[in-house]
């Protein structure tokens, strides 16, 4: 079946027709661009996003499992529990805010947004912290959504306001 779907991916990319401008970038216009302070916040706060992401997403089932085993020793439904997690963070959370976040940051502007995203993330972390019913940790997935979805397309902003263009925002329709 991967097979079949690599095979699949592999045909479609190949048919893809990509344009590159000829317009070279120096680098004291990187390095311009980087001085600025927006810029380097910006950075710096999604690579300490990305990087707890990232840790969030290696140790959560161990949370899972600890908290599961401390409300009860003979949990049995801990694996059905860990793919529903999965479910309602990719499904239910993050599909509708990756939509609805062109139209959040319309309606609330870049530095809310990304405002919005951090301190859901700080909750999503506090929520984690005052769980001791397994089940509990469904609903804290809903934040999932709400801190990566935005987050996601926030991150891809500057790169609007910077150049002129950007992959995603397209997509958005800013």
């Amino acid at each position: 079946m991967v097979a079949v779907f690599l095979a699949l991916d592999v045909a479609v990319v190949a048919r893809l027709r990509f344009s590159v401008t000829d317009k070279k970038i120096s680098r004291a216009d990187v390095h311009e661009v980087f001085r600025q302070p927006s810029v380097m916040l910006t950075v710096l706060t999604t690579v300490v996003l990305g990087l707890s992401c990232g840790m969030i997403g290696t140790f959560h089932f161990l949370l899972v499992e600890d908290v599961a085993a401390a409300w009860d020793p003979g949990f049995s439904h801990l694996k059905l529990l860990q793919g529903l997690m999965l479910g309602v963070q990719c499904l239910v959370a993050e599909v509708p805010c990756l939509f609805l976040t062109g139209w959040l940051i319309k309606k609330i502007g870049y530095v809310n947004a990304f405002l919005l995203s951090l301190s859901t993330f700080c909750l999503r972390l506090c929520l984690y912290a005052a769980v001791t019913n397994p089940w509990w940790f469904l609903p804290i997935e809903l934040l999932h959504g709400v801190m990566l979805g935005v987050q996601c397309l926030v991150a891809e902003v500057p790169c609007l306001f910077l150049t002129g263009e950007c992959g995603w925002c397209s997509s958005c329709r800013f």
